[in-house]
């Protein structure tokens, strides 16, 4: 993008001023996900594994090192590391022993409702709900200034 700005020098030619703009960064973490292992094939190669370079190491770090090789492909097998993208961005607000208090309670409360449907435990939710969100006001008013400040200047950098 480019704008034509005026230059405090000249007044007849026009200064180009380009703005480029840069995309959010996207932070991915290595996982490994347990949640389609197959435990008893798990199981039965690690029970089948040649753990006899573990017995016969004499040192600590030998015995580490032979639990390593044999440990690792198993586990690699089964279980791979995957890389995750993370898409959002941090919620500061959210990191505060208060709101997670509030959060959990609510938690707790749409739990009781799902169980015992009645209006008892309707009105305790919307009470806990209604609590988290007097809870974050503060903190997102406090924060949210500053996160648009800092996309303001992502945007013109």
């Amino acid at each position: 993008m480019t704008l034509g700005l005026k230059s405090p020098t000249t007044t007849s030619s026009p200064a180009t001023v380009s703005v480029v703009k840069t995309r959010h960064v996207v932070n991915t973490i290595n996982v490994r996900s347990t949640r389609r292992v197959n435990t008893d094939a798990l199981c039965l190669d690690l029970l089948q594994a040649d753990w006899s370079p573990l017995y016969g190491a004499n040192s600590t770090s030998d015995k580490w090192s032979c639990f390593l090789s044999t440990w690792s492909p198993i586990i690699d097998a089964h279980m791979p590391m995957r890389v995750i993208k993370l898409k959002h961005r941090p919620y500061p607000w959210l990191q505060d022993d208060d709101v997670r208090e509030a959060m959990a309670a609510r938690d707790q409360a749409r739990v009781d409702r799902q169980l015992t449907p009645c209006d008892a435990t309707e009105a305790e939710f919307r009470l806990r709900r209604n609590a988290v969100k007097v809870v974050l006001k503060p903190g997102v008013r406090f924060i949210l200034p500053d996160i648009i400040q800092e996309l303001e200047i992502e945007d013109m950098a």
